[in-house]
């Protein structure tokens, strides 16, 4: 990830939680044969919060993701493949300094769907306008742009576009905030860690 021009707000400034933390493989998550492996239950791999909005990208970001799904649950946050959120003690759901600057994860129906949060927790959510074609135990890389300056979301997989084009109001719906937070594979945080992904 690299970004060069971020989306800075007022949200209150401390030292992120994950600083001096580290990062590592959680609940029996492991990492053999060259592949995160994920029992989509409760474990997940995740990497320290950096200082300085390092991993809190809040401008053009792309997230591409080579995995294998076993199963789909249904739910809001299921799947997740890669999401940037806090687990910070102390904070509620309106303070902006623990929003979500992208989450990208796999619906139930086989669309893919990109999450971010700005001002005091407000969530732009936007789903791929066809699903994924994949089987269960099918190689395929996911992948989500956003374009900051056009106010536009794109999907792909297998490096070819999926579905349409999704627009934003890039003057007031970028994420803002941000700051406390841990970038998590397999898994979201809401008040505990949810949306656990099935696969590698």
């Amino acid at each position: 990830f690299l970004q060069s021009d971020r989306n800075l707000d007022t949200a209150p400034v401390t030292s992120p939680v994950g600083l001096g933390i580290d990062g590592g493989y959680r609940n029996g998550a492991a990492a053999t044969g060259g592949f995160l492996h994920l029992d989509g239950v409760n474990d997940f791999a995740d990497a320290a919060g950096i200082n300085d909005y390092h991993l809190a990208i809040l401008r053009d970001l792309t997230i591409s993701v080579r995995a294998q799904f076993e199963s789909l649950q249904p739910g809001a946050d299921a799947n997740t493949l890669v999401s940037y959120t806090s687990n910070v003690a102390g904070w509620t759901n309106i303070d902006e300094i623990v929003n979500q600057p992208y989450n990208l994860r796999i619906r139930d129906d086989g669309r893919l769907e990109f999450m971010w949060e700005y001002a005091n927790r407000q969530q732009k959510t936007f789903a791929s306008s066809l699903p994924v074609d994949a089987l269960p135990g099918e190689w395929h890389e996911y992948a989500v742009i956003r374009d900051a300056d056009a106010g536009e979301v794109r999907f792909f997989v297998d490096g070819e576009q999926l579905g349409a084009v999704l627009t934003f109001d890039p003057q007031t719906e970028l994420p803002t905030g941000g700051q406390q937070g841990f970038l998590r594979l397999g898994a979201n945080w809401i008040t505990s860690e949810s949306g656990y992904f099935h696969g590698r």
